[in-house]
């Protein structure tokens, strides 16, 4: 009858209950655990791109053209990037002379941040004719 497979063996059915309880939380914490996992990457010798509104700056030449980023996300994201993802880069002023040291910018995938720009700036001038 319904009545005996209830109200039979309770404390059984009631250790069952709590013991399957247990074991999804400790499945359910483990998982949020491992998502949650940081981890940091270094991009060594990224090529530092220029950004101009104009498009005649082909006579622009940077000193260091290269830069190291480190960035910082959660591990399947930055272990899953490729060099090619990190774009370091210099915004050229439209209507001011092109020389001198301009502070470098990096464009990074959402979800992760900079943690590192080396070097901070580079130097900007004008390639003689």
């Amino acid at each position: 009858s319904i009545r005996s497979f209830i109200f039979d063996h309770v404390w059984l059915k009631f250790f069952s209950v709590v013991l399957a309880t247990l074991i999804w939380l400790a499945v359910w914490d483990g998982q949020h655990k491992r998502a949650g996992i940081e981890t940091t990457r270094v991009f060594v010798a990224r090529p530092i791109q220029l950004l101009a509104a104009s498009p005649d700056h082909s006579r622009v030449l940077l000193s260091p053209d290269r830069a190291t980023v480190t960035l910082r996300g959660p591990e399947e994201l930055i272990q899953g990037l490729k060099d090619e993802d990190i774009d370091a880069f210099v915004r050229l002023p439209d209507r001011q002379p092109v020389s001198g040291r301009l502070l470098l910018h990096v464009h990074a995938p959402a979800g992760a941040s900079v943690v590192n720009i080396a070097p901070v700036t580079t130097q900007v001038a004008l390639a003689e004719k």
